[in-house]
């Protein structure tokens, strides 16, 4: 599933049945993609 809007791209990959992946793509040249597990009690900042 991916979504745009004004701050850039947005993609739920690796979805599973405890987890899912977001991953950000910032609008704007040379940005660095943002990547987020989310767990049923938790986030885990994948770039931090």
């Amino acid at each position: 599933m991916d979504s745009v809007n004004g701050n850039g791209r947005f993609e739920l990959t690796n979805k599973t049945h405890t987890s899912f992946t977001i991953i950000g793509y910032p609008s704007g040249t040379g940005q660095t993609p943002i990547t987020v597990i989310v767990y049923r009690d938790s986030v885990k900042w994948v770039n931090e």
